[in-house]
């Protein structure tokens, strides 16, 4: 991890986020956060450090959101889940977890929107 943060200090600026993830990133921005919750591997904890990082440079509070809530997708565990379940509920229980983390990301970027801007709600 402490390898990630190195490289993304290194090679990405403010300019670059906001354009990938900042409040302009459109359509683009959400498929960038879900589809890196879903390829990111190992402990939450890990995370943090880059993710926060990314918000300081302009990522939206929606598109972290998305990212933490479709972590819940681990594509090693896809085809265990198709054996065990069958495909149609793999498929359906994909879906749902991308839906709602876009679903989940508008919902908590509206909370945070409308907190007054003197009181912070991450402190």
């Amino acid at each position: 991890m402490f390898l990630l943060l190195w490289l993304f200090n290194l090679f990405a600026n403010p300019q670059q986020i906001s354009r990938y993830l900042g409040l302009h990133s459109g359509v683009k921005g959400w498929i960038f956060a879900t589809a890196g919750g879903i390829i990111s591997m190992g402990s939450m904890y890990l995370w943090y450090p880059l993710l926060q990082d990314l918000k300081a440079n302009g990522m939206r509070t929606s598109l972290l959101t998305s990212f933490l809530y479709s972590r819940a997708i681990k594509i090693p565990m896809l085809p265990f889940m198709a054996h065990y379940f069958g495909i149609l509920y793999t498929v359906v229980f994909v879906f749902n977890i991308v839906l709602f983390s876009v679903t989940s990301g508008l919902i908590m970027e509206y909370i945070v929107m409308k907190t007054p801007e003197n009181t912070d709600p991450y402190k």
